[in-house]
């Protein structure tokens, strides 16, 4: 009983971090979320490596009649002028789902990143930017996994332990029985 009741606390425990999942999911800035729009400004860092995404992503540039090779993008620091930034764009046959292109972070600080023709982008891998609903995903699934089975054992178990007794015989009586009686009734005559 106490599995099951432990089994049932998980599955109300999983569902409730998918429910969180999914309401932190529309108020994240990412590109596979479900609302926002993208971030006005994100932090990177100087030579890191990170993904400009779109949602959609090449295959909604080419939806949108723009050339994912001729792809210009620029990147403003505070207070400073835009400035050309150097990207390499995904291939048209990508398998990629979001991502359009890939840069190196020319340096350290909060920056506006935006393309012609698409406007400010997501940055999804930038420093400041955390997936707390993908978090609540992960929990939610680990806590079902374990919670669905242990809610689900006691039914098992007996269901096995039934199969596997014998029927009791409702005219037997331990009162009556004689262990010195032969097993073998030809043995008894």
């Amino acid at each position: 009983m106490r599995t099951a009741t432990a089994g049932l606390l998980l599955i109300v425990l999983g569902a409730a971090f998918w429910i969180l999942s999914r309401y932190q999911s529309g108020r994240e800035q990412h590109s596979y979320s479900s609302g926002g729009a993208p971030p006005a400004t994100v932090h990177l860092t100087q030579g890191h490596t990170y993904w400009l995404s779109i949602a959609g992503g090449v295959q909604r540039e080419v939806t949108l009649g723009l050339d994912p090779a001729a792809l210009q993008c620029t990147q403003t620091g505070a207070g400073s002028a835009p400035r050309v930034l150097v990207v390499s764009p995904e291939a048209a046959d990508t398998k990629l789902t979001h991502q359009i292109a890939s840069f190196v972070a020319p340096l350290t600080g909060d920056v506006h990143v935006g393309c012609d023709g698409l406007g400010t982008v997501y940055i999804d891998d930038a420093d400041n930017s955390y997936d707390y609903a993908g978090l609540w995903l992960v929990l939610a699934a680990i806590t079902l996994t374990i919670g669905i089975p242990l809610s689900l054992a006691p039914v098992v178990v007996g269901t096995r332990r039934s199969a596997t007794t014998e029927p009791e015989d409702p005219e037997f009586d331990p009162a009556d029985a004689d262990d010195s009686e032969p097993l073998d009734p030809a043995a008894q005559a």
